[in-house]
């Protein structure tokens, strides 16, 4: 990956050199991180794997828990994929365990954060995803069984729906607004700037 994510821009700077990690379940994230020209580290070896590409997320969890509690980051970036992996293969139900499981694991991240003096009162999350999914579910009203080729399993300009997602934000500097929808638009490329701009580094539109 040519571009240079926030994590890099951020390592860049003095305040936190040596304060950036990464840890994710999908082994693709440290090229698309490219972790050898940024030398950031990043974390996502493990023989416990849904597949040969994704790890188990708890495996995850429990790498980025050991990193805030051990390392301390500044910025730390954790990446889930079983919902991903079992959405495109068309597992319904393991996907919505999978997401079920995702938020007790955000969970368990902030109580971790809020136990340690370190972070407490002093950290922000921002959680999303990169892509939605497809509206239809495609069940067959005979049978009850979920179509693995419905449009729900995939995402792109073609199926409808995939172009919408979430956010969420919480934490030092986040109002407390509840849920919202409707209002004005936000994308994702705006997270790596406001990321930026929460910890005040350099980020132009060259960046990313």
């Amino acid at each position: 990956n040519p571009n240079r994510s926030v994590l890099e821009l951020a390592e860049a700077c003095s305040e936190y050199k040596d304060r950036v990690n990464a840890v994710a379940s999908w082994d693709v994230v440290p090229y698309i991180l490219n972790y050898r020209r940024s030398e950031l580290p990043v974390d996502f070896r493990s023989p416990h794997r849904v597949s040969k590409q994704v790890r188990n997320d708890s495996v995850t969890l429990n790498r980025a828990l050991k990193t805030l509690m051990e390392k301390h980051p500044k910025l730390l970036f954790v990446e889930f994929c079983e919902t991903d992996y079992y959405g495109h293969h068309g597992k319904w139900q393991e996907y919505l365990n999978a997401a079920h499981q995702n938020d007790q694991f955000i969970r368990q991240l902030w109580k971790c954060c809020q136990q340690d003096p370190f972070y407490k009162g002093n950290t922000t999350f921002l959680i999303t995803c990169d892509h939605g999914r497809g509206e239809s579910l495609g069940v067959h009203a005979n049978r009850g069984e979920v179509d693995s080729k419905a449009s729900w399993t995939e995402h792109g300009k073609e199926i409808k729906g995939s172009n919408q997602t979430w956010l969420v934000a919480f934490g030092k500097d986040i109002q407390h607004l509840g849920e919202m929808e409707g209002g004005r638009t936000i994308y994702t490329k705006q997270v790596a700037p406001t990321i930026a701009s929460i910890l005040k580094v350099p980020f132009t539109n060259d960046d990313n």
